[in-house]
């Protein structure tokens, strides 16, 4: 069984009323992960560490095939984001299932490191394929960057490790996952420069609405670790590089959380901070 990680972006749901997602392909089934990595499992909202901000989930259950939820009366959010696992057997490369939700409500499913797949009331069906073993998604939330303030997110390796690692623009050996940014909120993000070289990503937000404070900024990118003396993608029998270096440079008032591949989401300093590749 090959357990793949799966992002479920909730958008537009209607409060007091009940959601589902049943798993119809045979040998698939929704999981809570494992111990490996520091994995962090099932999670609402990861990516909002010290946010003080209500849900708008009464309650949820799942089980192999299933996973239902209930949202509150009178919730104060109609978005949220779930993180969780499915096993998938051996052979199969393509996950169908059936949505249960309101007529407006949209569900931007990210499984692996394959392409978001739009999921609305009905039907279903997304690609799901194993993760390379050399690359790792990072996703990063950037709240409050000031306009026209570069927000720097540096990645680094140890002097010692056997290996480099660099940034890169996505896996297309997994479906054509490629980087992304986006306002948390889902509106129209107002972005002056976004660029990308081996060891720097750098973001800027543009003009806003006089009075109207920033978004808080997604990005997802990727990671890819080489082999120095070849300078090739690693293989199963070489040495890897297992450890990455994170640091974001800022303005005072931005926080930057990231996550690395399914780990637990940190806060990123302008100190290095170390992660399982």
């Amino acid at each position: 069984m090959a357990l793949i990680p799966i992002v479920l972006e909730f958008s537009q749901v209607a409060k007091d009323t009940s959601l589902s997602l049943a798993l119809t392909t045979k040998g698939v089934a929704w999981s809570l992960g494992d111990d490996d990595h520091d994995s962090m499992g099932f999670s609402y909202n990861a990516l909002a560490l010290g946010e003080v901000r209500p849900s708008c989930i009464q309650s949820i259950e799942l089980t192999d095939s299933f996973l239902a939820m209930r949202t509150i009366a009178n919730a104060t959010s109609d978005s949220f984001t779930l993180s969780l696992f499915v096993n998938v057997s051996p052979g199969i490369e393509f996950i169908e299932g059936y949505c249960t939700l309101n007529s407006e409500a949209l569900v931007l499913a990210h499984v692996g490191y394959g392409s978001p797949a739009e999921w609305r009331n009905g039907p279903v069906s997304t690609t799901a394929l194993p993760i390379p073993e050399d690359v790792r998604r990072i996703r990063f939330n950037i709240q409050r960057p000031p306009v026209g303030v570069a927000t720097k997110i540096q990645l680094s390796t140890e002097g010692e490790q056997p290996g480099i690692a660099y940034w890169c623009l996505g896996a297309p050996e997994c479906g054509g996952a490629s980087v992304t940014v986006k306002a948390a909120d889902g509106s129209p993000l107002a972005l002056r420069t976004f660029s990308m070289s081996d060891r720097q990503i750098e973001i800027m937000i543009g003009s806003v609405q006089a009075g109207k404070p920033t978004e808080d900024v997604l990005v997802e990118a990727y990671v890819r670790r080489v082999d120095v003396a070849s300078k090739r993608s690693v293989d199963d029998g070489m040495r890897k590089l297992d450890r990455i270096n994170l640091k974001a440079i800022c303005s005072a008032g931005t926080t930057v959380i990231a996550q690395v591949g399914t780990q637990r989401p940190q806060y990123l300093t302008n100190a290095c901070k170390c992660f399982i590749f």
